[in-house]
Order: structure tokens, then C-alpha cells, then sequence
């Protein structure tokens, strides 16, 4: 009983001493990151404003392969089914209605090969699940077609728009706002949102369907990223020899051996590149040459910026 009593004052000792130490338990807090200030060499080139009223929320940005100076986008979740062309400097260059597609949540756009060899063909990603509630996702391609910067905005129609729908393994639910499309295993790439951020792939890109038909197939599992991001968009430049994957706050970048796979490049650990923060903004691509990234955000008028090649050691 004296050994208990003992005990019990001991104790009651101890927690005083512990409250009126509170922080020797404690871990110290994060320093935050500040994103706010730009390192010192950034170097961004504002190289002009989308001209177009129809872009209100632009969610994605394509840098053309076969049309010099031509870029795509479209209008975030529940836009109509269009995509519009522009010049670097944003100069209107067309509206172009993906017939008989629907905007149910689209978020990112990419061009690849396709089925008919030579050709480039622009892929849509309708995968968009803020809620967690869309069992089947889609992604829809249709053949780039020819854009010059000295046509004058056209408003016209895309037929033959194809569709593939997919699901995830064990009926998963992810948000996804990231595409690309790798040019040398014509191999489809999807990024989830989500904190655990994971990339999925889909192996059979001729796989596509008419848009009267839904033929969901699971997407391959191809790993959980070596950072946790909340990405919002991708693109793999034309030669597949350089990824970028952006998020709210960054843009990550890795070079690739083309001898490896995609997935096994992303679980590797990236590089930081040089990124100004902008609000909403959705959008990277490459120059087709590679001599730089371009980046836009949503809103009426966006800004579209480039970033001449700079990377950032994110180990400084």
C-alpha cells in the first residue's frame, strides 16, 4: 500500500513538471516554405493575355507539334464541349466543338500519336471528381487539325471524336488533374490530385470507342510518386525525354532515360523548376522545342508566361 502511495505522489510530481515544460516534448514547428518571393534568377517572360471572351476558365495548355506557334485549351468542369486555339501571344486563333463530347469535369489536355501514323491527335482528360462520386472516367481524342496564326478566328466542328472510358483498380475513386501522353509507347498517363498522389496508366491507347458506346476498362496502377502534390497538370515534351508535373505551388521535373519507363521516372525524386505562382494556375506544357515551359492560369484575359530552361536544385 506504501509502494502504491509512493507511486501515486511520484506520478502526480511528474505531470506537474511536464506542464510546466510543455515544449521539451514537443516538435518544433515547420519553418513554411515562402513561395510568395521568387528566387532571384527567375527569369519569366509575360508574353502577352488570351484574347479570346470564351476562355473564362482555362484548366489546361498544349503546346501544338504540327502547327508552329499554335496552342489548346478549354473551359474547366462543365464548360461546353469546345477547345480553342491560340498563338503564344494569345491572339484568338478559333473555337473548335468536339462533336457529340461531353464537359462533364475536363481538366487537362495533351497531345500524342494515335492510329494513324504521322498524324497527332488531341487528348482530353474528363476525369475531373472533386466529390469522389464518378465510378467511370473518360478521356476523349480527336486528329489535331491544321492551325495557322494568320487564319482569323474560325468557329467550327471536330467530328470523329473517339472515347475511352476507364476505371480505377479496386474501384477507386480518385481526382485527377493531370494528363500526358508519352510519345514513344503512345502509353496514357493520369496523376491524381489527391494527398496520396499517384500515377495511372492506360496501356491500349488505340483502345478508343465511338462516343455512342461506354466500355470502361481498369487503368494500370503505375506507383505512388515520390512527393506528395496536389498536381493539376502534366506534359511529357515531344522527344520523351523531359516530364513536368505542376501543382499549386511548383513544377517538378525530371529527365528521362528513354530506355526506362515513365513510371519508373516518377518514382524517382525530382527537381524543382523555376515557378512564379499564379492564381488557379492550371496549365504547363513545353515548348515543342524544349527551350522552355509555358504556364497560364484560369480567369477572363490570362496571362501566358514562359520560362526559358532554369532548374532549381531543390536541395539548397
Amino acid at each position: 500500500m506504501k509502494y502504491l502511495k509512493n507511486t501515486g505522489i511520484f506520478l502526480i510530481m511528474f505531470l506537474i513538471l511536464q506542464s510546466c515544460n510543455p515544449n521539451e516534448t514537443e516538435e518544433p514547428e515547420p519553418e513554411p516554405i515562402d513561395t510568395t518571393s521568387p528566387p532571384p534568377t527567375v527569369v519569366r517572360i509575360d508574353k502577352g493575355t488570351i484574347e479570346s471572351d470564351e476562355i473564362t476558365e482555362g484548366s489546361g495548355i498544349e503546346a501544338s507539334t504540327k502547327n508552329p506557334d499554335v496552342f489548346w485549351t478549354f473551359n474547366d468542369h462543365g464548360g461546353e464541349n469546345k477547345i480553342y486555339a491560340f498563338s503564344s501571344t494569345g491572339k484568338d486563333l478559333g473555337t473548335y466543338t468536339l462533336a457529340g463530347a461531353k464537359d462533364q469535369d475536363w481538366e487537362d489536355i495533351a497531345i500524342g500519336p494515335g492510329p494513324a501514323e504521322g498524324e497527332y491527335y488531341i487528348y482530353i482528360g474528363d476525369f475531373g471528381d472533386n466529390g469522389h462520386k464518378r465510378d467511370v472516367k473518360t478521356i476523349y481524342r480527336v486528329l489535331e487539325p491544321d492551325v495557322r496564326t494568320s487564319q482569323h478566328a474560325l468557329d467550327t466542328t471536330l467530328n470523329n471524336v473517339t472515347r475511352h472510358d476507364f476505371w480505377y483498380p479496386s474501384t477507386a475513386k480518385y481526382n485527377a488533374e493531370a494528363l500526358m501522353v508519352d510519345p514513344l509507347t503512345n502509353d496514357i498517363f493520369i496523376v491524381t490530385k489527391d494527398n496520396n498522389t499517384k500515377a495511372f496508366k492506360i496501356k491500349d491507347p488505340d483502345d478508343f470507342h465511338k462516343l455512342s458506346e461506354i466500355k470502361p476498362k481498369e487503368v494500370i496502377d503505375a506507383g505512388t510518386l515520390y512527393f506528395q502534390s496536389k498536381a493539376n497538370a502534366a506534359d511529357i515534351s515531344d522527344n520523351g525525354s523531359e516530364i513536368l508535373i505542376k501543382d499549386d505551388d511548383y513544377v517538378y521535373y525530371w529527365k528521362r532515360d528513354t530506355s526506362k519507363t515513365v513510371e519508373a521516372i516518377l518514382s524517382q525524386s525530382p527537381k524543382l523548376l523555376t515557378y512564379i505562382k499564379e492564381p488557379n494556375g492550371e496549365g504547363i506544357c513545353w515548348a515543342p522545342d524544349t527551350s522552355g515551359y509555358y504556364t497560364f492560369s484560369e480567369g477572363k484575359h490570362a496571362h501566358i508566361y514562359f520560362y526559358p530552361r532554369q532548374i532549381i536544385d531543390d536541395q539548397k
